[in-house]
């Protein structure tokens, strides 16, 4: 229950600041530049960026 609610409603509207990899969920886009992968998630108003073998680095937080 606790996760659902992180992932629901806490994570995205920034109650809580998670700067680790979520779980891929509601992809907006994919884009490969530089050896570096971008994954846009909708769900969470944040960019994940990945090495090219797919080792999670950092992320960019967005806004909607």
């Amino acid at each position: 229950m606790s996760g659902f609610i992180l992932n629901t409603f806490l994570i995205p509207q920034g109650v809580v600041i998670y700067n680790e990899e979520l779980p891929i969920s509601n992809i907006q886009g994919i884009i490969e530049k530089n050896g570096k992968i971008f994954v846009g998630l909708g769900e969470y108003n944040r960019i994940q960026i990945y090495n090219s073998t797919g080792e999670f680095m950092e992320y960019i937080k967005t806004s909607n």
